[in-house]
């Protein structure tokens, strides 16, 4: 094949970025047993909610839910939970992100 006889190829399209304006730190401490503090640095601009789901990916309970929320701190304690590998979930309009877990009765 002539080199002269082959169209160019195109430029690779760059990956879109994310707007993201916050941040969930991994919760700690990590096994914990009593109770779990889980930090969300920035700001929600948008609908965000932190959910915990068990390791089924059944939902178990809904943490936080907001549309304009500011950097915040929770302390969560398990209510009748067994003990196991669960995810907190943090996750608004256009970004999600999953922090492992582990819960030791």
């Amino acid at each position: 094949v002539n080199p002269a006889d082959t169209l160019p190829l195109p430029a690779p399209r760059p990956k879109p970025t994310i707007l993201r304006t916050w941040e969930l730190v991994q919760p700690y401490p990590n096994p914990f047993n009593s109770m779990l503090t889980i930090v969300v640095k920035g700001r929600t601009f948008s609908d965000f909610r932190l959910d915990l789901y068990n390791s089924l990916g059944q939902h178990v309970d809904s943490i936080a839910r907001g549309e304009s929320l500011s950097g915040f701190v929770i302390a969560w304690r398990p209510d009748k939970l067994p003990s196991g590998v669960y995810f907190v979930q943090a996750r608004s309009a256009s970004y999600k992100v999953l922090r492992k877990i582990l819960y030791l009765k």
